[in-house]
């Protein structure tokens, strides 16, 4: 490697840092020799696209940045009426899109102004009418198309041109199209074709009308538990069937859940980030890939990961769609990173009220920090949310898995030791407040006092001294830091009953 063993050359090095392959130090050690290595420089360029990708990539950014200034000196030129008014959202929005967007530098002339469905044709795309933009993100823009030959909606995932001359990015991008045509299912978003013969490559794939799952969360709130069973279950058999193929998706988050138009299927998207069971870029690399409200903790670390971490995020997407806000939060990446598996987080039941306890022991099997705690493998995961979801259904004819029935007992003793242990803590600290003050007033008395000598005379034989008072506060203070610490014990007796990480103790 570069740097590793001094300053020489390795083209192996550099394909690896295309590939996001190289650890932080090793990526630091390959910039530095970079930066005074020409011969390298010019390699890494040859590595990083071909000269078409980038003159390609170049022509459609210049267009873009063309037509933005065309709009912005044609809007200063036209005079504007004391009568006009603002341009709505919608208008904007149009407007941007019709005279800015670098997509429109990418299509052919439509030969029809509407589609076959009613749409407006904006172009072609190598023989697709497009209609609009889905939307946009960091890896490129999705289009709403249409298959003028089986009359069926289509969507097409564009790489970026920013992205596209990079070889990192392009390998991600086929990596999705060759992941998901691998797993034919249901609940898994199908790739029709793939086009990789243009300098921008794209995927075609079909056109699913519900939106994602982050959407409908964002718009809705937390959903009703029959719903998220629902959900969660088809999600543990669409990952069922990739990881029989071998493939990990990374990634399981809301906004990489898509749902029909009806809004009951569910259909697994994104596969940009996953990787074969048996690629070695799946053991740790110092790279992080991933969203990390949903990361695992072995993922968080950057370990080496398998299957059951994908089985962590569906249950911090159940715990998300259950109470509305992700499993994990935080004011800065790092600090979210530090806290999976580590912090404790809230129960569902206190904050959905709604939720049985029980769910939160689905959690916890789904969740557990340690992987060889969670549940094995996502057909075990399909199997036991679907009794739960039979149960939800039909709760008086269909029982809960003995593994949840055992969670519910220990439920209810939890709340019930918990208020019992709230109370001794109550007390403890009343007891304490009223004894401490008093203690310490007959502390501060002469030992002659007139009210000591009453107490010394009604409480104490004749002979007690200061000394005794000390004594007696002495005690005290260790039966209420006994009892603390025996209360400590116990929550977290019940928090390793319930699967949840202990707490750390005041008294030690």
């Amino acid at each position: 490697m570069i740097a590793r063993g001094g300053n020489q050359c390795d083209p192996t090095a550099l394909a690896e840092l295309l590939d996001d392959q190289l650890s932080g130090q090793d990526q630091q050690s390959v910039a530095e020799h970079l930066s005074h290595c020409h011969d390298c420089q010019h390699q890494l360029e040859a590595l990083a696209g071909e000269t078409r990708w980038w003159n390609d990539a170049r022509e459609v950014l210049s267009q873009f940045a063309l037509q933005a200034s065309d709009t912005q000196r044609d809007a200063e030129l036209t005079p504007k009426s004391p009568t006009d008014q603002p341009p709505t959202a919608e208008k904007s929005s149009a407007t941007q899109f019709d005279h800015e967007h670098w997509v429109l530098g990418l299509l052919q002339p439509p030969t029809e102004a509407i589609d076959a469905s009613g749409q407006a044709i904006l172009g072609q795309l190598d023989g697709l009418p497009v209609s609009h933009v889905v939307g946009q993100g960091g890896m490129g823009v999705v289009l709403r198309a249409r298959d003028p030959h089986l009359q069926r909606s289509l969507a097409i995932k564009l790489l970026s041109p920013m992205l596209a001359t990079t070889g990192a990015a392009r390998q991600r991008f086929f990596r999705e199209a060759q992941a998901a045509a691998a797993i034919v299912h249901p609940n898994i978003v199908p790739i029709y074709a793939i086009s990789t013969e243009r300098s921008l490559p794209y995927l075609v794939m079909p056109y699913i009308a519900g939106g994602n799952l982050q959407q409908h969360l964002d718009a809705e709130g937390p959903l009703p538990l029959e719903r998220v069973l629902s959900i969660g279950l088809q999600i543990a058999e669409g990952l069922s069937a990739a990881h029989e193929q071998g493939i990990v998706h990374r990634d399981i988050k809301p906004a990489n859940l898509m749902l029909d138009e009806g809004g009951f299927r569910v259909l697994i998207t994104d596969f940009g980030l996953a990787r074969a069971l048996d690629d070695a870029t799946l053991t740790g690399s110092g790279m992080l890939a991933g969203t990390p409200q949903y990361m695992s903790p072995e993922q968080a670390r950057s370990s080496s990961i398998d299957h059951r971490s994908d089985l962590y995020s569906l249950g911090g997407v159940l715990y998300a769609l259950a109470t509305g806000r992700p499993p994990v939060q935080g004011s800065s990446t790092f600090e979210i990173l530090r806290s999976i598996g580590e912090a404790p987080r809230d129960l569902v039941l206190q904050l959905n009220e709604r939720y049985p306890a029980w769910f939160d022991r689905l959690l916890a099997v789904l969740m557990a920090p340690d992987v060889n705690h969670r549940i094995a493998s996502a057909e075990e995961a399909a199997q036991l949310l679907r009794a739960c979801l039979a149960h939800s259904r039909a709760p008086h004819q269909t029982p809960l898995p003995k593994s949840m029935q055992g969670s519910a007992a220990n439920w209810k003793r939890a709340t019930w030791g918990w208020s019992v242990l709230a109370g001794l803590v109550g007390l403890l600290v009343l007891g304490a407040t009223i004894a401490t003050p008093w203690l310490a007033a007959k502390l501060d008395e002469p030992t002659g006092s007139p009210r000591l000598q009453d107490f010394s005379a009604a409480a104490a034989p004749p002979s007690s001294t200061v000394a005794e008072v000390h004594e007696s506060k002495e005690r005290v203070d260790e039966m209420r830091w006994q009892m603390m610490g025996d209360i400590e014990l116990k929550l977290n007796e019940l928090r390793t009953e319930l699967g949840l990480p202990p707490l750390p103790l005041i008294r030690q």
